[in-house]
């Protein structure tokens, strides 16, 4: 959940949609209700905006809903013909002209080692005994836990991959107000990109070891003591179980979930979810039956 630095009626919002030409149907809101927060829908409530690209069904929670033409009749559905392009231009704007809050001060812990030639943004957290060597840059508001290393040259916490074209096929940046949360004991290697979260945090678990030359995109989430080596690359949204290998060049695409205990041979390309303590090889990642 993502605090505004001042409310914003649900009114201009409506009205900044119908400039965008987005809806699909005109919106009448007879409200003053404000808007506090930005969330996932998962966390969505009174005061709330988020959005979705499925059709809504009535709802209990009171948020107001960024959603498809053909979701059912709710006096807090804004209901559009592309609902992601309507959310982004909504969050840009919000970004741009009424900001959000800082969501929290930095803290250094007095036994942590940072490179002189390392660059921090507002608002890092950096634990005990961790290490950030040269050339690395950090985005705002990223957490490190306790008796972590980061090699040179890592990048985290900036905003990953996310566009949605508008009515002339421009690409818009989704803003990302996320950040990333890395827990103790971790290990993130060279040239290692770890993306910010967009509506939620990019999440690295405890003892997880990342070789060099990794990407993990926005919206991540890596359970304690999995093994990522070199060259893999791990899109948007995926969540990785724990204790899982991750072999050398592999790729894991939007928004597949890793069961615990998995091995993922070299060179793999996975496109599905895999169960609990399941072995892929191969291209296409084939499951290795169990002997």
């Amino acid at each position: 959940m993502f605090s505004l630095n001042r409310s914003c009626e649900i009114s201009t919002l409506a009205e900044l949609l119908r400039s965008k030409n987005q809806l699909c149907k005109p919106l009448e809101i007879k409200t003053d209700e404000e808007i506090l927060y930005i969330t996932n829908l998962t966390q969505s409530g009174k005061g709330c905006l988020s959005f979705s690209t499925k059709p809504m069904d009535l709802r209990s929670d009171e948020g107001w809903v960024v959603c498809p033409q053909n979701s059912l009749p709710y006096d807090r559905n804004l209901n559009v013909l592309r609902p992601r392009l309507g959310f982004v231009h909504l969050l840009t704007y919000l970004v741009e002209d009424i900001g959000f809050a800082d969501r929290h001060s930095e803290i250094i812990d007095r036994t942590a080692t940072v490179s002189q030639s390392a660059i921090l943004g507002k608002g890092v957290r950096i634990g005990a005994n961790t290490f950030i060597a040269d050339g690395v840059t950090i985005g705002d508001f990223v957490s490190i836990g306790s008796n972590c290393v980061v090699k040179p040259y890592a990048v985290l916490g900036f905003d990953g991959f996310g566009f949605e074209r508008d009515e002339n096929e421009i690409p818009l940046r989704f803003p990302h107000l996320g950040s990333v949360v890395i827990g103790n004991g971790v290990e993130l290697g060279s040239y290692t990109t770890v993306n910010r979260g967009s509506l939620k945090d990019t999440i690295i678990g405890d003892n997880v070891k990342v070789d060099d030359h990794v990407h993990i995109a926005h919206n991540v989430t890596i359970g304690a003591r999995t093994l990522i080596t070199a060259h893999s690359c791990i899109g948007g949204s995926v969540t990785i179980g724990n204790d899982v290998w991750v072999g050398l060049g592999s790729r894991i695409i939007d928004n597949v979930r890793i069961g615990n205990n998995v091995t993922i041979g070299v060179g793999c390309n996975v496109c599905s979810n895999i169960l609990e303590g399941t072995k892929v090889m191969g291209y296409t990642a084939k499951r290795i039956p169990t002997l």
